[in-house]
């Protein structure tokens, strides 16, 4: 083989029990460095990701010769943002299965990857739009279920407009701009009519 110490190369061993091994633990060991720095935010988590594949590609006791680190990566990404390494690996695996070649598979998917996250982060954006939304609505309209009143009033958005809402740094919240942003488009004619028709939070039809 190539002399590396990842699987792809203990795979050309021949051993293929080993050579899953040695994906498996290339992966938990960014899975659970992430992870486990994750209880304490995400910035712990993103550093500690990056010192399990910096450590996994330059490892001192074997003179900084390590592996590629593709395992580890999506290791990294299965803490961080899961959906992430599901794109990952599938775009690795549709190239290798064609161009039977790791390091290509392992480019392609990276270069893959910034979009598919775009989409990923935009979704994600959305959905916390919508729960602040849906605080404002509460807060203005005592008794109506906040969840129900984001959906009424992004009845009155599109798509585009609620994504573009900005949240505040602290993503719990939104500025006293946008605030007034939410309460026009409350206040259109079929946000409104929609809210109207909403029970008190915690009666149930």
């Amino acid at each position: 083989g190539s002399g590396n110490i990842g699987a792809t190369n203990v795979l050309r061993s021949g051993r293929k029990g080993i050579a899953a091994l040695t994906l498996l633990a290339d992966m938990l060991k960014g899975t659970l460095a992430a992870w486990l720095a994750g209880r304490y935010g995400p910035d712990p988590a993103i550093i500690a990701g990056l010192g399990a594949f910096l450590g996994h590609c330059f490892p001192v006791w074997l003179k900084f010769k390590g592996g590629k680190g593709v395992a580890t990566y999506v290791g990294v990404l299965l803490a961080l943002a899961w959906k992430a390494a599901l794109v990952f690996a599938g775009v690795w695996l549709a190239v290798a299965a064609i161009s039977r070649y790791s390091s290509l598979s392992a480019l392609v998917a990276t270069l893959a990857l910034p979009g598919c996250a775009g989409i990923i982060v935009a979704d994600a954006s959305r959905k916390e739009a919508r729960v602040a939304i849906g605080k404002v609505m509460a807060a203005e309209r005592p008794g109506i279920d906040s969840a129900e009143a984001a959906v009424c009033v992004q009845k009155a958005m599109t798509i585009l407009e609620t994504t573009r809402l900005g949240l505040d740094d602290s993503h719990r919240g939104v500025t006293a701009a946008n605030r007034e942003k939410i309460l026009a488009y409350a206040a259109r004619p079929d946000a409104q009519a929609c809210l109207d028709a909403l029970p008190p939070a915690g009666v149930v039809n």
